[in-house]
């Protein structure tokens, strides 16, 4: 499964809108998390990438837990 279809499961149990007043960022920006990355540039690096990006730099498994 990648990053962005488990953060589409995420949605179904707490909505964009709820996540993104949790965390003071645009609802838009939210959605664009959960959107494949591809040519037509809809979808973003989300948050998952980039600790995935950091452990693979670093080894530090603290990252993952």
């Amino acid at each position: 499964m990648q990053s962005h279809e488990l953060l589409r499961e995420i949605f179904d149990k707490k909505t964009p809108k709820e996540v993104s007043a949790d965390l003071d960022l645009s609802t838009s920006m939210i959605y664009k998390w959960a959107q494949p990355p591809g040519d037509a540039g809809t979808g973003i690096g989300n948050p998952l990438d980039r600790i995935e990006a950091l452990y693979q730099s670093t080894g530090d498994q603290r990252l993952v837990q």
